[in-house]
Parts: structure tokens; C-alpha cells; sequence
């Protein structure tokens, strides 16, 4: 290939912006196939908060490379390297990624407007961070990541997405047609308008993820996956929340304490009921009314609490580890350690 004893190889360096456009007219050259001219091959550069948008890096080479904060819209990245790079809180509006390395990639909190990532290869990867005194390699194996990140008419058909991390992501009018999404995590995401034909979904978790106009297609595994998230009626509701309430006045000795682990209750009003102790682990609980109730010592790990109304409850001893609670309205609760227990309220890690 021409110009590969010209390489321009860039190690472990802060870039500016006058850095960057200097590097926008060499990659110019090297896709002209230009004389003298060579590809662009960053190792970990700290590209954090430059300016993109518009310019075309394709075929060129970002390793673990930090983008964070970056606006790279319109920008093309197609058939690029971008191996263990990072772009979180990026702006990556119709940013062209097809046939991209992404491998242990992070986009958590990233805007993915129409962004094209069609055919690209989004798994999880294996990083060498430095060495040991004995000069053994160290390895670190990163999950490629869309944590909270909005993916809105983004293009993954016939990517590889194994073992991805979408949870608290949303998903609106994003095209999974033909995608691997084998062990990859849903957990708390919004799914909407999306086409999911074709997908390959062995051993996917949409658990605590809420559906609305998804296009299933005819795959019996994307069935099954869907089927733990069915909504549970008003009388199912209505005849469990009893059963637990007669067993909290009764000390235990009637009724029968309620579990809603991964259970769909999204939209429900609960107002008012004493549900203290009951789970609610990986449960789809966005939109539901839990103002003035007694959440005490409530595990609602993994729980989708998004848009969720707390307002004025009992939450001394509740466990949010890992769950979402964007939009979550929590004012007037009672927080703290639940008295002769030693449980204190837990809320996600930031």
C-alpha cells in the first residue's frame, strides 16, 4: 500500500486543535493516495472537547484514544480503527462508523443521532496496559459500552454487537436488523420503534428494559428473550400487593410476602401501600406511582426506576445499586438507616 513506510504514528500525546487540523490535511493526502503521503496512527492521544465535525479519518488508525466531549458530527470514521478508544458525552450526530473497529469501545452518554455503524464490529476487546516487573504483559479485557447513551435512528444492522452494555440507554427508531446482540445487556433501556428481525439474541438480558413498537420478526429466540418482561395485569397487582400487606400487619404468620423481581410494572399507581421488603431486582418499574409508600428495605437493584414517582415514601434501608433513575422524582423521602437493622440506603455509584 502506498505510503505505509510514511506513517504518521502519534504515542500517548494531548492534541490541540491546530494539531488536528495539520492531521486533517495529511489523512487528505493519504485517501488521495498521494506520494510521500501516510496514514494516521494515534496510540493513546487525548482528543477530549476537538473538533471533528465534518472531517473524514477513514482508514485511519485511533488507538484506546480518548474522544470525550469531541463533536463529530457528519465526521467519517468508516473502516477506521478506533480499537478501546472512548466517546463519552460525544456528540457523534451522523457520524459514519461503517465497517469501523470498535472492539472495547466506550460510548457511555453519547449522542448517536443516524449515526452509521452499520457492519461495524462493536465487541467487547482485550487491552495491553503496560507491563509487570517481570515484564509479563498486563491484559485487560473492556466490555464495549452505550451506558445512558442516546441512540436515536442509529444504523447497527449486520454489526457485531456481542457482549455490549446498552443498559439506561435509550433506543429510539434504531435499526438492530441482522445484528449479534448474543450476551449483550439491556438493563434498564428504553426500546422503541425498533427493528429487531434477524437478530441473533442467545443469552441477551433485556430485563428491567421497556418495549414499545419493537419489530420482532419471526426469531423464536427474540420471543423468548422478550417473554420475562410481559406487563402483569391490575388484578395480578392488586391480589400480590394484598397477600404482602396481610403478611406485613400479620408479623409473617399470614398472607404471603411479595417478590417482583423482574416483573414489568411500568405505568402502575401503587400510592400508599406498605411494600416494605419486597424485591423489585432487574423489575421495569418506569413510570409507576410510588409516592408516600413504605419502601423500607426494598432491593430495587437493576431496577428501571426511570421517570418513577417516590415522592413522600419510606426508603430507609432500600438498595438502588445499579438501578436508573433518570428522571425519577424522589423529593420529601425519608432516607437513612432503618432502625434495628443496620440497612442504610443505597443509591447508585456516579
Amino acid at each position: 500500500m502506498l505510503g505505509e513506510s510514511n506513517n504518521i504514528v502519534i504515542n500517548d500525546r494531548r492534541i490541540t486543535m491546530e494539531a488536528l487540523e495539520k492531521l486533517m490535511v495529511a489523512q487528505r493526502r493519504f485517501a488521495k493516495g498521494q506520494k510521500a503521503a501516510g496514514r494516521i496512527i494515534l496510540k493513546e492521544c487525548e482528543l477530549v472537547n476537538l473538533d471533528f465535525s465534518s472531517s473524514c479519518f477513514a482508514g485511519a488508525h485511533f488507538i484506546a484514544c480518548n474522544f470525550s466531549g469531541a463533536d463529530l458530527t457528519d465526521a467519517d470514521f468508516s473502516r477506521t480503527v478506533l480499537f478501546g478508544s472512548k466517546f463519552e458525552n460525544t456528540n457523534l450526530t451522523r457520524t459514519n462508523f461503517e465497517i469501523a473497529n470498535l472492539q472495547a469501545a466506550v460510548f457511555d452518554q453519547a449522542i448517536l443521532h443516524e449515526t452509521r455503524l452499520n457492519k461495524a464490529d462493536i465487541r467487547k476487546g482485550t487491552l495491553i496496559r503496560g507491563q509487570e516487573k517481570d515484564n509479563t504483559a498486563v491484559y485487560r479485557e473492556i466490555e464495549t459500552s452505550f451506558r445512558e447513551a442516546a441512540l436515536t435512528g442509529a444504523n447497527f444492522e449486520n454489526a457485531s454487537l456481542r457482549g455490549v452494555n446498552f443498559s439506561s440507554a435509550l433506543l429510539d427508531g434504531v435499526n438492530l436488523k441482522g445484528a449479534d446482540l448474543s450476551g449483550s445487556r439491556f438493563h434498564g433501556a428504553q426500546i422503541k420503534n425498533v427493528d429487531v428481525s434477524q437478530a441473533m439474541v442467545l443469552e441477551a438480558d433485556f430485563r428491567s428494559a421497556s418495549f414499545e413498537n419493537v419489530i420482532l420478526g419471526e426469531s423464536a429466540l427474540i420471543l423468548a428473550a422478550t417473554a420475562q418482561v410481559k406487563p402483569v395485569t391490575e388484578e395480578e397487582l392488586e391480589a400480590v400487593i394484598q397477600q404482602h400487606e396481610t403478611w406485613v400487619d400479620s408479623g409473617g404468620k399470614e398472607g404471603k410476602r411479595a417478590s417482583f423481581d423482574e416483573q414489568n410494572l411500568a405505568g402502575h399507581d401503587l400510592t400508599g401501600h406498605n411494600l416494605a421488603t419486597v424485591s423489585f431486582n432487574y423489575a421495569n418499574l418506569s413510570g409507576v406511582q410510588f409516592s408516600r409508600m413504605v419502601l423500607a428495605a426494598c432491593n430495587f437493584e437493576y431496577a428501571n426506576l426511570r421517570d418513577a414517582n417516590l415522592s413522600g415514601s419510606d426508603l430507609r434501608g432500600a438498595d438502588f445499586s445499579n438501578a436508573v433513575l433518570t428522571g425519577a422524582k424522589l423529593d420529601g423521602c425519608d432516607i437513612g438507616t432503618l432502625p434495628d437493622t443496620g440497612l442504610a440506603t443505597q443509591f447508585p455509584s456516579t
